[in-house]
């Protein structure tokens, strides 16, 4: 059964196909979570090398509270491209 509960307060990576790949930082639901990408970009790369896939070349598209200089610059150099 779904409890949209267990979701709230963390940052998740999805397939194209809208698949929750990984839960990878939890959050208070009153924290800013803007720095919690740059903590889950390492522990993705992880993930991506332990199953056999690269990120460098694929495509982000994040919801505008993450969009900072820092944030931007950890998504350019694992190679992975922001759209906005």
């Amino acid at each position: 059964m779904f409890d949209p509960a267990i979701f709230q307060g963390a940052v998740r990576v999805y397939d194209r196909n809208c698949n929750a790949i990984a839960s990878l930082v939890s959050a208070a639901g009153n924290r800013n979570e803007s720095p919690l990408l740059r903590e889950a970009l390492p522990r993705l790369a992880r993930i991506a090398r332990a199953v056999g896939l690269g990120l460098r070349g694929s495509v982000v598209s994040l919801d505008s509270v993450y969009d900072c200089r820092r944030n931007r610059k950890a998504i350019f150099n694992r190679g992975i491209v922001a759209q906005h």
